[in-house]
């Protein structure tokens, strides 16, 4: 677009005309620096001249229309140097437009948006419950805009990203971000925006999510919810959205910030509606591969740290059972080095509880279903080992055949999963295992030395069981 026709046009024409000509393929290349003197202008107007109700109906649309393209796609983060705040953006703005490349002006615009939409709207709950009256009175500008109702959900999580999440707030409206709610009123209300975040796999976007639900849960108190809360979670499901960022995402600090998410989003609950979260992560068929580790670790600390174990007690056959499902899906068949982490946390549970639960005892009822418990758990996992023990020996003792040779198998092919909902299998990347002779022999060594750790658990459990029931 070019910007040498700003004198013949109006600022909310240039914005309706961005919104309306944008490609969205070409996120980036759009002039955030035309969007941001445009919002500013129309922010002028405003406070000069007012609008008729009309154009603060269609500015409104307008905005949240750029609120999704292209800010949802962009780093929103706030610069890390000293003079990071919105009020250095501003003045540097306002002094010294050349310096604005030294800030994250991305930041800074969507600040200008957000804040012209509170100059035009009474709160942010108002603003969302009237997003369907606007989609009705304003039907000509969403067709010719391609708008819909979801891309409007992504503009008002950029809008409580900034309000909620890095805490900014607006003068000329100081009630747009109402705090006469609850903290539960208010998280209630943003579920639906943290997983529609939380749930994409774009990184930009899934980390304002994680900025967002952080702040969120960090204004509830320890153990307030209850299972009225867990029956929303059907719907919005972010427990499995953080599970899967914890383990695909390539960032550092956002896998450790979605873990730390994930146990402040556990402890928020109180302690029975917890141990029922916990069990429902573990019975959810399309639970992450691995977030049995992770609920048993949680499930262990309750047992550690809670002095009644009375409403721990009820799901604890359940747990156990679904964490041997999902541990040994296979049986006796199952690669135990490919679970290694998961069975290993099992048996340390079991014999945590066991130690810490003398028979006599017998407050977590685990000595209640201790035959099941030898039966269909310790021993299944005792002949798995025995069975990886035989299977890596008798590969070792081939490799030391005189005529060995590695051969490299060409159809034995796996695929690199890239985190891209969009990606087609053609374009997946196809990969040949080339693995030497060396490493192959140094990895039979290793899984045998863990699975003599995990046969040494199995033992110890069963020497506890003996020496309990004698």
């Amino acid at each position: 677009m070019d910007q040498s026709l700003e004198g013949t046009k109006k600022p909310l024409e240039y914005l309706s005309d961005i919104l309306e000509y944008r490609d969205e393929k070409k996120i980036k290349s759009m002039d955030i620096e035309l969007i941001w003197s445009n919002v500013k202008l129309l922010s002028d107007q405003l406070l000069e001249n007012g609008l008729p109700i009309n154009e603060r109906e269609k500015a409104t649309v307008v905005l949240l229309g750029l609120l999704y393209h292209p800010f949802v796609y962009l780093d929103l983060r706030p610069s890390e140097r000293p003079d990071s705040s919105l009020d250095a953006y501003l003045k540097i703005a306002n002094l010294n437009g050349n310096n604005l490349k030294e800030t994250n002006f991305n930041l800074l615009t969507v600040y200008s948006i957000v804040k012209l939409i509170a100059d035009l709207q009474e709160d942010l709950f108002t603003l969302i419950d009237s997003i369907r009256g606007l989609m009705k009175t304003q039907e000509r500008i969403f067709l010719e805009m391609n708008l819909s109702f979801g891309k409007m959900l992504y503009a008002v999580s950029i809008i409580s990203y900034i309000g909620y999440g890095l805490e900014k707030d607006f003068p000329n409206n100081s009630h747009f971000f109402p705090n006469v709610f609850s903290s539960q009123y208010i998280l209630i209300r943003h579920l639906p925006f943290l997983h529609l975040l939380l749930s994409q796999q774009e990184e930009n976007i899934f980390d304002k999510g994680l900025i967002l639900s952080v702040k969120l849960f960090r204004r509830l108190a320890r153990g307030s919810l209850d299972s009225t809360f867990l029956e929303l979670l059907t719907d919005s499901p972010i427990d499995n959205c953080l599970i899967k960022i914890m383990k695909f995402s390539c960032n550092k600090i956002q896998r450790s910030t979605a873990l730390s998410l994930f146990k402040l989003f556990v402890n928020s609950f109180k302690l029975p509606t917890r141990c029922q979260l916990l069990l429902r992560i573990l019975s959810n068929p399309d639970s992450e591969k691995g977030s049995q580790r992770l609920v048993l670790l949680l499930y262990k600390d309750l047992f550690v740290y809670e002095d009644d174990w009375t409403t721990l007690t009820d799901n604890l056959n359940q747990v156990i059972q679904r964490s041997v499902e999902l541990s040994l899906p296979q049986g006796v068949n199952t690669d135990l080095a490919e679970n290694f982490d998961s069975i290993c946390t099992l048996l340390n549970f079991i014999r945590y509880l066991l130690l810490r639960d003398k028979y006599p005892i017998n407050e977590s009822k685990i000595w209640n279903i201790i035959d099941w418990l030898r039966k269909d758990c310790i021993d299944l996992i005792w002949q798995a080992i025995q069975i990886s023990k035989a299977q890596y020996k008798a590969r070792l003792q081939e490799m030391d055949e005189p005529d060995f040779k590695v051969k490299g198998n060409v159809d034995d092919k796996f695929k690199v999963e890239i985190l891209n909902e969009n990606i087609t299998e053609a374009q997946k990347i196809d990969i040949i295992p080339d693995i030497s002779e060396d490493h192959e022999r140094e990895s039979l060594r290793l899984g045998l030395i863990n699975l003599d750790m995990m046969r040494s658990l199995v033992a110890r459990i069963n020497d506890i069981i003996d020496e309990s029931t004698r």
